[in-house]
């Protein structure tokens, strides 16, 4: 029983640290579009914007790739025969590398908009946000992800 109860905790854990991470992307992103569409940050800086449009180009899709490549090539040398808290340990810490890498694609977004007053930069931020969001641990992902066996499995769907 005790161990169930550790992977449930650690389960909780992925959530609660995943969903937070969701929150304050979504609180930044709003704060950023009610600053920018208000005109409280003034006019905007177009000569800028061009600038950190040919950066973001470069920038955010190398920071989501980066970061799913780094999770599978991390993912991959993990060792099979470690026990299933030890895997999910290490498995949050990938997920928490790969959330950060997709956070800063997020924030890059956000903070070259409010800096030049220009909304193009936020209608990237959503495409950044819903591949977060659909990159999230789940029982059924991280079963698969980790190559459990059946056994190992059902404790991760039970818990």
């Amino acid at each position: 029983m005790a161990v169930s109860t550790n992977i449930a905790g650690q389960l909780k854990s992925f959530k609660t640290v995943y969903w937070a991470m969701a929150v304050s992307q979504v609180i930044l992103g709003t704060a950023c579009y009610v600053l920018i569409s208000t005109g409280m940050l003034g006019k905007p800086d177009y000569s800028l914007a061009l600038m950190l449009q040919k950066v973001a180009l470069i920038l955010i899709p190398s920071m989501m790739a980066l970061g799913y490549f780094l999770f599978k090539y991390q993912l991959s040398r993990l060792d099979p025969k470690l026990p299933l808290d030890d895997k999910l340990k290490r498995y949050l810490a990938l997920v928490l590398v790969r959330g950060a890498l997709f956070e800063f694609a997020f924030l890059f977004c956000c903070v070259a908009a409010l800096v030049t007053n220009v909304l193009l930069f936020l209608w990237i931020a959503p495409v950044v946000f819903f591949v977060f969001l659909l990159l999230r641990p789940v029982p059924e992902g991280i079963a698969t992800d980790l190559q459990l066996s059946q056994a190992d499995s059902n404790k991760l769907t039970k818990a």
